[in-house]
C-alpha cells in the first residue's frame, strides 16, 4: 500500500470522525497521489426485507489528481451501481469539499451524491439530497439510451459502504 493512499484514507476519516471544523477539513486531506474505495453488496435477505430497493450493489472510488497545467488539483470519483433489473452503470466526475462532506457530481447536470465519513472507515452515500445521478452518462455523447438515471427512491436514498483494501481499488479517471 502506498503511503499517500494510506494517508488519504486515514486522514479523511480521522478528520470527519474527530469533528474537525468544516473550514479545517480541506487541510486534513493529503494532496498527493492516492485512491480509496468502498463497496457494498446487499444480501438476498436485505433485498427481501426492502422490496422497493433497486440497488443490489454499489462501489465508490475517490482518487486525488495532481494539479493540471492551470494549477488546479481535484478529487474525482467513480460510482458503480448494479440494480435488481440487471442494469449496471457508472458515474464519474469531480468532487468538492463542502463542510465535513464531499459533493461529487456528474457534469452537464447529471446530478450527484453527497459523501460523508462514518465510524469503522465506512462512508455514507446520500442520494436523497440531490435526487438522482446519471449513470453511464457522457455529456458529449449523442447516445443517451446507453445510460440511466439512478433516482432516490423509497429504499434508494442512502447507502452505507465499507472500505476495500487498496489492492482492490482501481483509480477513478475523469
Amino acid at each position: 500500500m502506498s503511503r499517500a493512499r494510506n494517508c488519504l484514507t486515514s486522514i479523511a476519516f480521522l478528520a470527519a470522525s474527530c469533528g474537525v471544523a468544516s473550514a479545517e477539513l480541506s487541510s486534513f486531506i493529503v494532496h498527493s497521489d492516492g485512491t480509496a474505495c468502498w463497496y457494498r453488496a446487499y444480501t438476498e435477505q436485505h433485498l427481501r426485507d426492502h422490496p422497493q430497493q433497486n440497488v443490489t450493489s454499489l462501489s465508490f472510488t475517490l482518487t486525488y489528481q495532481e494539479p493540471d497545467e492551470f494549477g488546479l488539483e481535484e478529487f474525482v470519483f467513480r460510482l458503480d451501481a448494479s440494480l435488481r433489473d440487471g442494469r449496471q452503470g457508472t458515474a464519474v466526475g469531480p468532487c468538492a469539499v463542502e463542510g465535513l462532506e464531499l459533493w461529487c457530481g456528474v457534469e452537464c447536470d447529471g446530478g450527484g451524491i453527497y459523501v460523508s465519513a462514518r465510524e469503522g472507515r465506512r462512508v455514507l452515500i446520500d442520494l436523497a439530497r440531490t435526487g438522482r445521478i446519471a449513470m453511464s452518462y457522457d455529456c458529449g455523447s449523442e447516445d443517451f439510451e446507453s445510460g440511466f438515471s439512478l433516482d432516490a427512491g423509497l429504499d434508494d436514498k442512502q447507502f452505507l459502504l465499507s472500505d476495500l483494501l487498496p489492492q482492490f481499488c482501481m483509480p477513478a479517471e475523469y
